[in-house]
């Protein structure tokens, strides 16, 4: 039981996985049936998010975590850069306003600035006074930065030139900057609660205008000139930003003790958090209880648009939601989070378990119905390949014959006298019968196996490696695709155990899945030049030799699979997931349903799992994603 402990260990800390949610295209323009959820996504970080930056005009995302990771990319592109610091961990990070600099700050009190592109010359690194950094802001469109910490001074840097000058900052230490959005005034917020406001016309010598003794939790500068201040009790006052010893106005009074105060690049989208973790717009309608988590909300960073990125306080993640839109998200409802790419989902023909593979390289057991992850194992060695079931989970992971794993102690054992070695792919038939695994030195050598791994016989490849594999409705073909130069589709008899090639492809091919009555193939097909989904129907076969069609895709496919019944086809790409209908996509997702890797069903055939390249599983409504 030790083992299995260890095992849940592991679990709970991958839990903490963030997942970075960063929106593409404005409110109106995205082509997907929702809207108002997420557009694109990258993977997380490790452990809870500390920070997360947007930069001034949308385009470019940057997040910190205490897990010593910082990450940065530009919004809607697939590539990020991802920077471990060693013995620390980032505090704050801020994107110039010029989108050349990411500049972070740690809890030793190092000031790190990094080309966007850091490749171009390695991050530079600026001591301060050695306390932790708290906050850091960019003081105009080609100005320098300044770095507040917990000690009484702030400090001026540049980006090129390292430190230019030291101010004296509040005694106890500064809390929060906020500029406003024509640059010209900068909000401190100090740990006592007090506030002072700054000109930063001349950017590198930045002088005080007025000191507020507060105290408050939240302050931040408008587009209507006004300095906005929250309380702890709730309630939000204001004075004029030009005018600030004028007697402050009472704004707005909010739910709850209010933790902080922040807004988009803009100055449109104010927003207060109170300490429970619950979003109060301010000057808005609240946001509705689908739209957010109601509590656990821990930071922020709002896009131009009025999309808002809320990272949660316990588990690290990051999901977005839409200022502009009250209408409820798509039904997405149980979700987990597992570290690496899944893999896959293998149903046990035995009693219903629902397994999924992760780039753990783990495979973990998962309940369709709720999304919890009821146990976890490691993948001792290799890595993650795909799993079956047969009389037990089989896994193939690159570097060994087929394990079975023993869900009674969690461990791995070699089983059956199947004498293929380096196994990389295994599946199952419908009827969980009959397996077959591919594997060899190049790939290209596939053994048909019994439930319980007994070698039936041996197909050996003219080329490989193979790529998939998918068996018929009835089990009695076994459609291989292989990779390399020249890809291939190979179409093997088991009743003559005979292959034949029945299409060369014009790019590799990621996913095949089979119609679940009838006789017909659906291939996922990468072509670089032009990405499409083929269908190969083998009722004439073997009188007719089988052509496919192809219906073109909007971009590169990932994951294919038909639903219950064989009606729909779902085809997963890098940015969508689409819903086929007699050779039409009849509807086309995006956003938290794009990256979908691995595509399975409950055995109710109502909810749809599908799992993400971040490591991410949705369960969806199947309905939800066929209506008219």
């Amino acid at each position: 039981m030790s083992g299995l402990c260890r095992f849940f260990r592991q679990f709970l800390s991958l839990a903490t996985m963030a997942t970075l949610c960063c929106v593409m295209t404005g409110p109106g323009s995205a082509q997907d049936n929702n809207d108002n959820t997420i557009t694109w996504m990258v993977p997380g970080h490790g452990g809870i998010v500390s920070d997360i930056d947007i930069s001034r005009d949308g385009s470019l995302w940057a997040s910190a975590s205490i897990d010593g990771t910082v990450k940065w990319g530009a919004i809607g592109h697939p590539h990020f850069h991802s920077i471990f610091l060693d013995n620390t961990y980032p505090t704050a990070i801020r994107v110039s306003q010029d989108q050349q600099w990411v500049v972070w700050g740690d809890i030793l009190g190092r000031v790190n600035i990094s080309a966007f592109h850091p490749e171009d010359e390695p991050p530079i690194m600026h001591g301060t006074d050695g306390t932790p950094v708290q906050a850091i802001a960019f003081l105009g469109e080609d100005g320098p930065l300044i770095a507040g910490t917990s000690g009484p001074e702030c400090f001026i840097i540049s980006p090129i030139d390292g430190i230019i000058r030291r101010i004296i900052g509040p005694v106890t230490g500064v809390r929060d900057f906020q500029t406003s959005p024509d640059g010209a005034r900068l909000s401190i917020l100090a740990r006592d609660g007090s506030a002072s406001l700054w000109d930063t016309t001349e950017a590198t010598n930045p002088t005080i205008l007025f000191i507020d003794p507060g105290p408050y939790t939240g302050a931040l500068l408008t587009s209507d000139s006004r300095w906005v201040f929250a309380h702890a009790n709730g309630t939000l006052t204001s004075r004029l930003m030009h005018n600030p010893g004028a007697e402050p106005v009472a704004l707005d009074i909010v739910t709850g003790a209010i933790h902080g105060l922040w807004q988009d690049p803009s100055g449109n989208y104010p927003i207060a958090l109170t300490t429970k973790g619950c979003v109060h717009p301010i000057g808005r309608p609240i946001i509705p209880d689908h739209a957010l988590l109601s509590e656990g909300c821990s930071d922020l960073a709002i896009h131009p648009s009025g999309r808002m990125l809320t990272a949660h306080r316990n588990s690290g993640q990051i999901q977005l939601v839409d200022l502009n839109n009250d209408q409820p998200s798509p039904v997405t409802v149980p979700v987990s989070a597992i570290s690496g790419r899944i893999h896959g989902f293998s149903r046990s023909w035995i009693d219903g378990q629902k397994a999924v593979l992760s780039g753990g390289p783990s495979v973990f057991s998962i309940d369709p119905l709720n999304g919890s992850l009821t146990a976890a194992s490691c993948i001792p060695t290799g890595w993650a390949g795909s799993i079956a079931w047969g009389q037990s989970l089989l896994l193939a992971n690159g570097q060994n014959p087929l394990r079975a794993l023993h869900v009674s102690d969690m461990e791995w054992r070699h089983s059956g006298d199947s004498r293929l070695d380096h196994v990389h792919l295994v599946i199952s038939c419908p009827s969980g019968t009959v397996l077959a695994a591919a594997g060899g030195p190049e790939g290209a050598h596939m053994a048909i196996l019994s439930p319980s791994l007994k070698q039936r016989y041996v197909i050996e490849l003219p080329s490989g490696p193979v790529s998939s594999m998918a068996f018929s409705a009835d089990s009695k073909c076994l459609l291989i695709a292989t990779a390399g130069k020249h890809p291939n589709v190979y179409l093997h008899t088991m009743a003559t155990r005979s292959s034949i090639p029945v299409w060369a492809p014009a790019g590799p091919v990621r996913a095949i899945t089979s119609h679940p009555s009838i006789a017909r193939f659906v291939l996922a097909i990468a072509d670089p030049e032009s990405p499409h989904v083929g269908t190969l129907d083998l009722s004439g076969f073997p009188r007719s030799y089988p052509s496919p069609s192809i219906v073109k895709l909007p971009s590169e496919p990932i994951s294919v699979s038909y639903a219950p019944g064989g009606s729909h086809l779902l085809v997963g790409t890098i940015d969508h997931l689409l819903v086929h209908a007699n050779n039409q996509t009849i509807a086309s997702f995006g956003g938290e349903l794009s990256h979908v890797s691995a595509i399975g069903f409950h055995t109710d055939g109502k909810t749809v799992l599908l799992g993400r390249t971040d490591g991410t599983i949705i369960g969806v409504s199947l309905s939800s994603l066929i209506r008219p």
